[in-house]
């Protein structure tokens, strides 16, 4: 149960009856240091027989950090198995954005009556995972999904809806294990979730994701024409995105050529001799290589052949060098049958 009686439910109490009516704050300048969001703890736990990994999740008052009740339909519902099936939580490979499925005990569970309906509540959740499927890098986990930065909390007898900080943490491996790193910065925000909706290659948010990449570029990097900082701008999504799904490489071409960049395939060339090397990056390899695959053109081609020819005698993995070498045959291939249908036209 929650705090059940005393200071901590008086504190707790008086608390969510602030926050519930205190999103003006926001909106004065002297008082906005004032403002705070619901928050949530993360705890890695130790290695257990039988579990790959686990976690308890714990919701988190803004001022006195007490534990505060969020509907629990919003995060999931729990199966007869204590399978979780996920409605705003995600816990997933941050390559593929695939949800890794586990069981779910609920904590501080509690019932509310509103409107006459019985709501459930809880103040965290423990989520183990018994087997990972076989991924490559880190690990993902997100909150208030398909709400942006908001979760439903009571407020006496009615729920309420205020603001959730952080939404996302990555879960970095390490050779001591999962490090999270909570992501509640506004501006990488901004990055990654449309980067992700790119890779989820769904027609219905796709150019809506293009135009806000373009806009985040254009807002946080320059918004001149033609665009220069490309460098910087691949970096970022290097580091932040999904590499793992197909669709986003077609995205982001796309905001190459509306930010006007002048010759993007050699930029994307010194981009991979950057990163070669002993100190090389392989992530921001496969980004160039597959961002000239869906570039497509005869001088994307021809930057494949030129980084074929760059690292073939030096020693580079196997399955790399295969990826160069399919990705420069998909672009001749699919030039060669453009060709075609332009000569048959």
């Amino acid at each position: 149960m929650f705090p059940a009686t005393g200071i901590r439910a008086r504190l707790l109490s008086l608390e969510l009856m602030f926050i519930c009516r205190a999103a003006f704050l926001k909106r004065v300048p002297v008082l906005r240091w004032l403002h705070r969001n619901v928050t949530a703890d993360l705890t890695i736990l130790e290695p257990q027989e039988g579990f790959a990994v686990g976690f308890t999740i714990d919701f988190r008052s803004p001022y006195f950090h007490l534990p505060v009740p969020l509907e629990q339909a919003q995060i999931g519902e729990s199966g007869p198995d204590q399978g979780l099936h996920p409605t705003s939580f995600r816990f997933f490979d941050w390559q593929t954005w695939t949800h890794i499925d586990g069981s779910v005990e609920w904590r501080g569970e509690r019932c509310v009556e509103v409107d006459g309906e019985e709501v459930h509540f809880v103040t965290g959740f423990r989520y183990r995972v018994s087997d990972l499927p076989a991924i490559v890098g880190n690990l993902g986990l997100r909150l208030a999904e398909g709400v942006e930065g908001t979760v439903r909390v009571a407020c006496g007898t009615r729920i309420a809806r205020v603001q959730f900080d952080p939404v996302f943490w990555l879960l970095e491996t390490s050779g001591a294990g999962l490090r999270s790193v909570p992501i509640q910065s506004t501006r990488l925000m901004g990055l990654i979730v449309p980067l992700f909706d790119l890779g989820r290659g769904d027609p219905r948010v796709f150019d809506s994701a293009v135009d806000r990449l373009q806009r985040w570029a254009e807002l946080n990097l320059s918004d001149r024409k033609p665009f220069q900082p490309v460098f910087p701008f691949l970096r970022s999504i290097q580091r932040w995105g999904p590499l793992g799904m197909e669709s986003m490489f077609r995205g982001v071409g796309m905001v190459l050529e509306r930010l006007q960049v002048r010759e993007p395939e050699r930029y994307l060339f010194d981009f991979f001799a950057e990163n070669w090397g002993v100190r090389g990056n392989r992530r921001a390899r496969l980004l160039a290589v597959r961002l000239l695959e869906a570039l497509g053109t005869e001088p994307a081609r021809a930057a494949l052949s030129a980084i074929f020819d760059l690292v073939r005698h030096q020693g580079i993995a196997a399955e790399e060098l295969e990826l160069i070498r399919g990705a420069a045959a998909n672009v001749e291939s699919n030039s060669r049958l453009a060709q075609q249908g332009r000569n048959g036209d």
